[in-house]
């Protein structure tokens, strides 16, 4: 889904959108955990009552939602280096070509760095930028097909 798809979603659920963020908080519109965004909105709505967004703001439906928006494309083995799957606690630091330069200047430094050793460093260099959410990152190395 696009970015506009995912809002209008969220605006259909009865939220809306304040700074780039779910309500106003949330960095992100699909995740597991956040509970007052699914099972707890009401309550957020009755701590947000004083924000502008929540005179318009019904949250009929949870605004945040676990099922996972899926991109699927073929891979380019020759392009295709490498995969992140991280935590908003890194994407708040970084955005994805910020996080591929980050792994194309540790790789040139070290060619045989390893896909923990750059996850390592994306998590601490979300620490070292001040992320204010957890931070965690999974790195696969796509270089090398495997046979199974």
């Amino acid at each position: 889904k696009t970015g506009r798809q995912e809002m209008d979603r969220v605006v259909r659920a009865g939220g809306g959108s304040v700074g780039g963020r779910v309500c106003g908080i949330l960095a992100v519109s699909r995740a597991f955990g956040d509970y007052e965004f699914k099972g707890g909105r009401f309550d957020l709505l009755e701590d947000l009552s004083e924000e502008p967004l929540a005179k318009k703001a019904t949250l009929a439906e949870p605004p945040v939602v676990p099922t996972p928006a899926v991109f699927e494309c073929a891979r380019e083995p020759e392009r295709d280096q490498w995969l992140v799957v991280a935590s908003d606690g890194l994407w708040d630091t970084v955005n994805s070509t910020q996080c591929a330069t980050f792994i194309k200047q540790e790789t040139k430094k070290n060619p045989d760095v390893s896909a923990d050793q750059l996850a390592d460093a994306l998590v601490k260099r979300a620490i070292r930028f001040r992320t204010q959410d957890n931070v965690a990152v999974v790195v696969v190395d796509l270089r090398e097909e495997t046979t199974a």
